[in-house]
């Protein structure tokens, strides 16, 4: 056999060979590509540089979500007063609660400027022939040296499957007159919302930066130096998320504000009295005052015995109290000796705890009223309880005692409402005769209406936080009883026949 025959054959059989090596090398490969992979993800520092994100300063992570936080009790600052007014028209539903200092003009005139700026967006927006509801309502946040924080939350709803929410937080230095939003506040807000970014990136709530004007509209400050930037339903996290808070670390909270910032950070971190404390006149110290009853009844205590079977009972309600003008009424029932029933709003329980602790002490009836006046329809379960838990919790702070007794805002409610309250072991309380002095403000009609609709069993609606109602008190009392009226609590007049998740109109 010649060398030209059996050259090409050991080429042949080499073909194989190189084949499976080159497969062992890219196995060989593969492999270690992975143990470096697990490696890396051991060690952050192997392997290649991480690429760098457009903001260096935000991969520092000082930020982390946190839950929003609560307010504190304004009850407990003294020389601040809550103020309430609603309407009780279904398609014009509108809550105002109010913060005020005694002898502080900037702060009325912000949160006044709030309330005005919530209607102008709300009237134009209306839908006639269906329910629409305005609610505006102010927390305090903070109460430290000279300053008093205060937020406001505004919600809008005008048709649809739901209503707009946003908040905003004051700052008010009592000693010089002048209230800051919250926004100017903070130095560096472009920063804030890096900040804040990263934190809900982490947090999978959001892979969009908020922008800088919504992390700066509701800032807190925390004690420990911290700042919380609260964001609104929808910045940018999904509606149904709610509101979103953000917490800032103190060291990189301290880079953040501006001067005035500043000094009111440092004034939550010294957690120093509030000032406000020492220059409010005598005058609202009783409305202020705190009152705790350590050891009290779960039932309001027994006004005598009345058996509205033989008697023409009726009884005469008043709503969203106490308020400045409820120890007057309180006088006149005494003169009158009749007796009635207060559904409180908890806001203004807390900041008029002896006077709800009397209207308890006088034989009167107590019943809750909500937190802040909401379209109750509208709010989940838990929301719902929440409503009725804080309320619950300032009635029983300021008297001892638990009601069981609720009166939905606007007498607006529903099966899930009637449902929660079931579980609750508590009643809804309507009302069959509406006097309407939220909205004629005049003590002559008031009268009117009241006697007007007067019968046998009814339940009579009016609202002890209108100066007109407390005048028109004496006249309607007085011509009740001389039509044989006896003027009685919702618990005499039902008696038995309240069950938890009822609902009543009248006997």
């Amino acid at each position: 056999m010649t060398t030209s025959e059996t050259a090409p054959r050991p080429r042949r059989r080499l073909l194989p060979l190189v084949a499976v090596l080159i497969t062992i090398v890219l196995v060989l490969g593969a492999v270690a590509a992975a143990i470096a992979s697990v490696s890396s993800d051991d060690d952050p520092d192997a392997g290649e540089t991480p690429t760098p994100t457009a903001s260096p300063s935000a991969t520092a992570g000082p930020a982390s979500v946190v839950a929003v936080p609560a307010p504190i009790d304004a009850g407990s600052v003294a020389g601040v007063v809550a103020a309430q007014s609603s309407t009780a028209d279904d398609e014009d539903q509108r809550a105002f609660s109010t913060l005020t200092l005694a002898g502080d003009t900037s702060l009325r005139t912000a949160t006044d400027a709030i309330v005005s700026a919530g209607v102008a967006e709300y009237e134009p927006r209306r839908s006639p022939g269906s329910a629409n509801e305005l609610n505006i309502g102010f927390d305090a946040v903070l109460a430290a040296g000279p300053y008093l924080g205060v937020q406001a939350t505004t919600f809008l709803y005008t048709g649809g499957a739901h209503g707009q929410s946003r908040s905003q937080a004051l700052y008010t230095d009592v000693t010089a007159d002048r209230t800051w939003p919250s926004a100017d506040l903070v130095g560096d807000p472009q920063q804030l919302a890096e900040w804040a970014g990263v934190a809900l990136g982490q947090a999978d709530l959001s892979e969009t930066a908020p922008e800088p004007a919504e992390v700066t509209h509701d800032v807190r400050f925390g004690s420990d130096g911290s700042l919380v930037t609260v964001m609104d339903p929808g910045e940018p996290v999904a509606s149904a998320a709610g509101a979103v808070a953000v917490r800032i670390e103190p060291a990189q909270a301290a880079t953040l504000l501006t001067a005035q910032g500043s000094a009111i950070r440092a004034a939550a971190m010294a957690g120093q009295p509030f000032a406000g404390s020492t220059a409010i006149p005598t005058a609202t110290a009783r409305a202020t005052a705190t009152a705790t009853v350590t050891s009290a009844p779960t039932r309001a205590p027994a006004t005598g015995d009345v058996d509205c079977s033989k008697l023409k009972c009726i009884a005469v309600t008043y709503d969203d109290g106490p308020g400045p003008y409820t120890d007057k009424l309180l006088d006149e029932l005494k003169a009158a000796g009749a007796h009635a029933t207060f559904f409180q709003i908890g806001k203004q329980t807390a900041s008029y705890p002896k006077v709800a602790a009397r209207e308890l002490a006088e034989g009167h009836a107590i019943g809750n009223h909500t937190w802040t006046h909401p379209d109750l329809r509208r709010l989940t379960p838990d929301q719902v309880n929440s409503e009725l838990d804080r309320t619950a919790a300032a009635i029983k702070k300021a008297t001892g005692f638990e009601p069981v007794l609720v009166r939905p805002p606007y007498g607006a409610t529903n099966d899930t409402v009637q449902g929660v309250l079931k579980g609750r072991g508590e009643s809804a309380i309507l009302w069959d005769v509406d006097t309407e002095d939220w909205k004629n403000r005049d003590a002559a009609i008031t009268t009117q209406r009241a006697l007007a609709g007067a019968h046998r069993g009814a339940i009579i609606l009016m609202h002890d936080i209108h100066p007109s109602t407390v005048k028109a008190a004496p006249g309607i009392y007085r011509a009740l009883q001389a039509k044989g009226y006896t003027l009685v609590t919702i618990p005499q007049l039902l008696g038995d026949a309240l069950k938890p998740g009822g609902k009543y109109f009248s006997e």
